[in-house]
């Protein structure tokens, strides 16, 4: 294994990595040897030269360097494989048999600046940092190669890319992309992942629409600003008397097949592409109804 350039930190700024924590901060550093570009794998010492791991560099951004490992291991596609696997068997305990969730989810599962999202046979991720953004073809080939993917998309348009001098972009990377039904708990979705806002749909609010059911019976809902009925689909698998769902919409968002099957499933549905509630519109309930009204 060739030889990495060096990141040495300060006296005392080796705690918060020798106990775990996920970055370095560039006024924690003292010394950079080496010629590391920003993407760039290194190693991490102490400030008497001893080493803490290693991880991906950036030389413009205030998280310097985001950890990947405490061992001195090549990063590859082995590498990769190997935590995605990890990542993919702590699922199965948290969620036996499902077919859609969050796969990988950044630091905690030790990718950092990873997001990994999986529709039953389709997957979208997004890389937010530069290191992660060079092994992103890798990223794709284990997920068609070892999952099975019939689709990888990359939703890179987060804001977060901007601080890593990422651009912002949208594209597929492996297959073809049509909407999906997906089933989270006893709720159902059609997710159009290509259109749809991030990653496609908020896994990381699982806990929320599972505690959300105990209000449900006999109960009249109103989702604001939604992606996908989120909320009210649950109610309504719980057994809620009807859902009404504002969407706003800022230049995309789920529409056509995915956006009727939603409607299907949560009831009423008003849309908007603009504004917030209070300023450019209201929604206000009268005789059972959800309607718009100008401010």
């Amino acid at each position: 294994m060739a030889e990495r350039p060096v990141i040495r930190l300060k006296k005392h700024e080796h705690k918060r990595v020798l106990h775990g924590h996920a970055w370095v901060f560039s006024n924690e550093i003292e010394a950079v040897e080496g010629s590391p570009e920003t993407g760039a794998v290194v190693a991490v010492q102490d400030a008497a030269k001893n080493f803490l791991g290693v991880g991906f560099y950036n030389k413009v951004s205030l998280i310097a360097v985001r950890m990947l490992s405490r061992a001195d291991e090549a990063i590859d596609r082995n590498f990769f494989a190997r935590r995605i696997g990890d990542a993919a068997a702590l699922r199965e305990k948290l969620f036996p048999g499902a077919t859609a969730f969050r796969l990988a989810h950044g630091e905690s599962d030790f990718l950092p600046g990873l997001i990994i999202d999986r529709f039953n046979e389709y997957y979208a991720i997004q890389t937010l940092s530069t290191g992660m953004e060079k092994f992103q073809d890798e990223i794709c080939g284990i997920l068609a190669e070892e999952y099975g993917a019939k689709g990888v998309i990359a939703k890179n348009d987060s804001r977060l890319r901007t601080l890593e001098g990422l651009e912002r972009e949208t594209k597929i990377l492996h297959g073809a992309f049509t909407p999906v039904q997906i089933t989270d708990g006893e709720a159902r979705y059609e997710i159009d992942v290509a259109a749809g806002q991030k990653t496609g749909f908020y896994f990381d609010q699982r806990e929320n629409r599972k505690a959300i059911r105990r209000f449900a019976p006999g109960a009249r809902v109103l989702d604001c600003y939604c992606n996908a009925g989120g909320l009210c689909a649950p109610c309504r698998a719980g057994g809620g008397a009807g859902g009404y769902r504002h969407r706003l919409l800022r230049g995309g968002g789920c529409g056509g097949e995915a956006e009727r099957g939603n409607q299907r499933r949560c009831g009423k549905v008003y849309v908007s592409r603009r504004g917030r509630c209070g300023e450019d519109e209201r929604i206000r309930r009268t005789e059972g109804k959800v309607r718009p009204r100008r401010a």
